[in-house]
């Protein structure tokens, strides 16, 4: 890293963190995976690679830091198994627990959205809506306002499709 005097200063490996690459890279290959009509088998093939990366992170170092991002990638893994669903549930809840107790808010409010989303998949409208409306108020707390914009719209899109749902 440059400093102002044009020296550079090494930075701490602890200042980089590399496992939250692999959760988003990971993250968004499940994504398109998803929207791509499964052709892209690819895509599952990175992610999967990005799993083995936070896993091996979780052998060296500490693993509280980092473990909860694998049982996020793990859960969207199990999503995309319609048997496996249960352990997509159990993955989302302990990505979202472990987050929380290391004070990670970002972390947690991805676990919370993505969670959100699967419910969401599968049908669970109102358990879909309260998870979304937790993740938005994490990056909130997080002060990641453009994403709360976003992903309020979002909510109130689906608060007014599945009031409508209920009025017919």
């Amino acid at each position: 890293v440059e400093v102002g005097d044009g020296s550079r200063e090494v930075m701490p490996f602890e200042s980089i963190d590399i496992t939250t690459f692999f959760m988003f890279d990971g993250l968004s290959n499940f994504a398109y995976y998803k929207e791509a009509d499964r052709r892209h088998r690819r895509r599952l093939v990175i992610a999967r690679q990005c799993m083995k990366r936070i896993d091996r992170v979780v052998r060296c170092s500490t693993p509280e830091f980092c473990l909860g991002k694998l049982h996020l990638l793990k859960a969207e893994r199990d999503s995309l198994v319609r048997r496996r669903h249960k352990s997509a549930v159990r993955n989302y809840t302990i990505a979202i627990a472990m987050a929380h107790s290391n004070n990670r808010l970002m972390d947690e409010a991805v676990a919370h959205e993505q969670y959100g989303r699967f419910l969401e998949s599968i049908g669970k409208t109102t358990a879909s809506l309260t998870q979304l409306r937790k993740a938005c108020s994490l990056y909130q707390q997080w002060n990641g306002f453009k994403k709360v914009e976003l992903l309020q719209a979002e909510i109130n899109l689906k608060s007014m499709d599945a009031s409508s749902r209920t009025l017919y």
